[in-house]
C-alpha cells in the first residue's frame, strides 16, 4: 500500500476538524446556523431604530446596505481573531495524535469563519435588494480583492492572537476587550467624509479603517474615498502573516505543551 504523502494526511486532518467544528458551533443549538445571521441582523435592526431606515450618509447610497457592507466585515475580522486565538484550546485533546497539528485547527476555523461570514454577506445584500434597495456592485473584482486581502489579515492576527494567548494568559482576556472600542474607531458606522480633517490621521493608522474605505469604494459607484490606501493595507496584511507564520515556527512546541 502507498504511503499518503504529509500534505494529504494534512488536508484530511483540516476537513476532519472542520467537520468536528461546524457539528461543535451549530449542532447544539435548534435554529443552528441561523445564530451565525443574528448578531449583524440585531446590529442593523438597533442602529436603524435610532437613525431610521431613510437616513443617507452620503446621498444615493441606501444606509442600510452601507452598515451591511461594514458590519460583516468587521465581524469577519474580529471572529477569526478570535475563533483561532482558542483553536488550541478548544481542540487540546486532539494532540496527542502525531498527524494534528496547532495549524491545523486554526486552518479549519479560518475555512469555517469565511465561509459563514460569505454565506452571511450574500444573504444580507440579497434580502436588502429583495426589500428594494440598490445593491449593485460598482467593482465586483475589487470588492473580492478587498475581503481576500482582509480574510489573510485576520489569519496573520488570528495566528499572532493564538500563540500570545498561549503563551501570555492575560491575553485572553486583552484581545477581545480590544476588539470592543476597534468596533467604533473602524469606520464601519460612518465614512471618513464625515470625520474632521485634523482627526483622520489618527484613525488612519488602523488598517480597518482603509478595508471599509477600499470596500465601499468598490461596492458604491457614488462612492470615492479620498483617504483608503491599498499598499498600507497590504503592508499590515504582510507583515501579520510573516510575524505570525514566524512565530508558530518557533513556538510552536511552548503552545502545545501549554495545551
Amino acid at each position: 500500500m502507498n504511503e499518503r504523502s504529509s500534505l494529504t494526511i494534512q488536508r484530511s486532518v483540516i476537513f476532519a476538524l472542520f467537520v468536528r467544528e461546524l457539528k461543535t458551533r451549530f449542532g447544539a443549538y435548534r435554529l443552528g446556523y441561523f445564530w451565525a445571521l443574528l448578531e449583524p441582523l440585531a446590529h442593523i435592526a438597533v442602529i436603524l431604530a435610532i437613525f431610521g431606515r431613510s437616513s443617507r450618509i452620503i446621498p444615493g447610497i441606501d444606509f442600510p446596505v452601507f452598515l451591511i457592507t461594514g458590519l460583516v466585515p468587521f465581524f469577519m475580522f474580529r471572529n477569526i481573531v478570535s475563533r483561532l486565538m482558542s483553536a488550541v484550546d478548544a481542540n487540546k485533546g486532539l494532540f496527542d495524535y502525531k498527524q494534528v497539528k496547532a495549524m491545523d485547527a486554526m486552518m479549519a476555523r479560518l475555512i469555517l469563519e469565511g465561509i459563514i461570514h460569505i454565506f452571511v454577506y450574500v444573504l444580507l445584500i440579497s434580502s436588502a435588494g429583495l426589500i428594494g434597495f440598490d445593491i449593485r456592485i460598482h467593482d465586483p473584482l475589487g470588492l473580492i480583492a478587498i475581503y481576500a486581502i482582509l480574510y489573510l489579515f485576520s489569519f496573520g492576527l488570528g495566528i499572532i492572537a493564538c500563540i500570545t494567548s498561549a503563551l501570555f494568559n492575560e491575553s485572553k482576556k486583552f484581545i477581545p476587550i480590544l476588539m470592543h472600542p476597534l468596533y467604533f474607531i473602524s469606520a464601519v458606522l460612518f465614512p471618513m467624509s464625515l470625520i474632521p480633517q485634523q482627526y483622520q490621521k489618527w484613525l488612519l493608522w488602523n488598517p480597518l479603517v482603509h478595508v471599509m474605505e477600499l470596500s465601499r469604494t468598490s461596492f458604491f459607484a457614488s462612492f470615492d474615498t479620498k483617504t483608503g490606501n491599498i499598499f498600507y493595507l497590504l503592508a499590515w496584511t504582510v507583515s501579520a502573516l510573516i510575524l505570525g507564520l514566524s512565530l508558530y515556527r518557533l513556538k510552536r512546541t511552548e503552545v502545545l505543551a501549554s495545551a
